[in-house]
């Protein structure tokens, strides 16, 4: 933990008596600023006593708050406004810190600050890891974002990282606060306003720019027009970084769960039959395929998603749906494709994503030539499920989505 100034040994009566003349004071006022004063002096010593319990109780709620999501939502929206609250009242340190006088008291002040920064990074960093975690396709490039978020949450947990390095580099910090707050919105705006994952990217990054540039410029060096042109180009650079990387972001409210392909289909179960990784060119052709993936959203969240069939990393087809979130096993939605090109063989990629590219997940399959004089095997009829067919062009196939509640 931070390094808090070392207290004078006079009693903090004393202390508070050389800058505010409170004998002067009513009694009742006296007594409130000697109050806030004792409480000032021994606020740094108990977060510093209590830090790694501090700590393990972050990594616990966090954890705790997934499963939240699914048996009490409103609890879970709670405590990501409250994460959001705190952002906002971290963000006032240096007004209300610049106009406390140079004394004990402020640098007290500071300590206390700065703990309490850390600490709610940890929180929050916690709250958003796990659900990072938990919805990251490790086969994909969600494993770039993901990354950094336990960087992240590493160095808020790291003293020597944290106070030794982000917390002597103003811009430092505040680059690490506005990521940090980036994060926490995104996962908190579906959960609690339940805004769709496109809406919510660009609500996070907006707000994040525009709550964290006004104490970015007063952190910058040189003069007006300098910290003006630093301040924008540091918080530019990250927002649209994050912006053309968003298809690499983890969705963390919404989790694709357990996506699989088939050649049927059982409607009334609404699950594949035989989901399996390899197909023949034949087989498909005569029964058409099933992409089947169940996406877990929070309640009351309506969600456009697209499944992309690709083959060979080439677009064959983007056929739309919309999900709503509230099913603790995913909303069952799927698509069923029929018409293929004139060689199907090859290595497919499923990929469902938002209109606006943040992808949730992926399933692949191979087709492979059927051998001569191999015949496929029939499926049952009873079990088959033939889809009519959305006749808009060559290659135009179908949506399907469906959902019971439990």
């Amino acid at each position: 933990m931070t390094s808090i100034p070392s207290r004078s040994t006079a009693p903090v009566e004393a202390a508070v008596s050389q800058h505010w003349r409170i004998n002067r004071l009513r009694p009742y006022r006296r007594k409130l600023i000697l109050a806030i004063a004792r409480f000032i002096d021994a606020t740094p010593g108990w977060l510093e006593r209590y830090q790694y319990p501090i700590a393990l109780l972050g990594l616990l709620s966090g954890v705790a708050s997934y499963w939240l999501i699914d048996r009490q939502p409103a609890l879970a929206a709670g405590i990501a406004i409250a994460a959001l609250v705190g952002w906002g009242l971290l963000l006032l340190e240096a007004l209300v810190l610049s106009s406390i006088p140079n004394t004990r008291w402020s640098k007290a002040g500071t300590g206390v600050f700065q703990i309490t920064l850390q600490t709610i990074h940890q929180e929050a960093l916690f709250f958003v890891v796990t659900f990072a975690v938990l919805s990251t396709n490790w086969q994909s490039g969600h494993v770039l974002f993901t990354g950094l978020i336990i960087a992240l949450t590493a160095a808020a947990s790291i003293d020597p990282i944290y106070h030794f390095t982000l917390a002597r580099s103003r811009i430092a910090l505040l680059s690490f606060h506005a990521i940090t707050m980036f994060f926490c919105s995104f996962l908190a705006l579906p959960i609690a306003l339940q805004i769709p994952l496109d809406e919510a990217l660009l609500y996070s990054l907006g707000f994040t720019v525009l709550v964290t540039w006004p104490l970015m410029y007063k952190v910058s060096l040189g003069n007006r027009l300098s910290r003006l042109l630093q301040s924008s180009a540091i918080l530019l650079l990250v927002a649209g970084g994050i912006w053309a990387g968003r298809g690499l972001l983890p969705p963390m409210s919404t989790q694709l769960n357990s996506p699989a392909v088939s050649a049927g289909f059982d409607l009334e179960h609404k699950t594949p039959l035989n989901p399996k990784k390899d197909f023949l060119d034949q087989e498909i052709r005569e029964t058409g395929l099933y992409a089947y993936t169940p996406i877990k959203a929070p309640l009351g969240l309506n969600q456009g998603v697209i499944h992309e069939w690709r083959l060979n990393g080439e677009l064959i087809d983007s056929i739309p749906m919309e999900i709503t979130g509230g099913r603790s096993s995913g909303y069952r939605a799927w698509s069923y494709k029929e018409n293929f090109p004139d060689d199907p063989n090859g290595h497919w990629k499923i990929t469902v994503r938002t209109p606006r590219g943040i992808v949730l997940g992926n399933v692949t399959i191979d087709v492979k030539a059927t051998p001569p004089n191999t015949e496929t095997n029939e499926l049952d009829a009873a079990t088959k499920l033939q889809q009519p067919i959305n006749q808009d062009g060559p290659l135009s196939d179908q949506s399907i989505g469906t959902q019971e509640h439990e």
